[in-house]
């Protein structure tokens, strides 16, 4: 399998996953890089506005500490991953904002079915 090709499989099938749930269906030889990217969101910092992306100093220490010998096209597959995940993410959070999915179905919000009492507030805010 190209390494091309190999990427292309490993994104589909995390968008997939992502949207679908379930277990994922990975091509032969992602077994490693999907583990990896998933230790590696795993430590993924986050904004108010959702995740950040992996930083590549993450992606070198990772490999560094797990002695990985991570090669160029090891790296631009899970930057695309990355990429993938983070589209998808804010997607999701666009979609719970506004109320509908891309194609136009109401989605109705979040909610909780249990009732804010003192307790539940003081163990939220302190």
């Amino acid at each position: 399998m190209t390494r091309d090709r190999l990427k292309k499989l490993l994104v589909e099938e995390l968008k997939r996953n992502m949207v679908q749930g379930g277990r994922p269906r990975l091509p032969e030889g992602g077994k490693l890089l999907w583990g990896i990217f998933l230790d590696l969101d795993r430590g993924r910092s986050l904004h108010a506005s959702g995740a950040n992306p992996i930083a590549a100093t993450d992606i070198e220490a990772y490999a560094r500490l797990h002695r990985w010998p991570l090669q160029p096209h090891h790296v631009d597959i899970l930057v695309a991953m990355d990429r993938a995940f983070l589209e998808v993410s804010y997607e999701q959070m666009r979609q719970a904002r506004d109320g509908k999915t891309s194609d136009g179905t109401k989605v109705l919000p979040r909610r909780s079915s249990h009732a804010v009492t003192p307790q539940v507030f003081d163990a939220m805010f302190g």
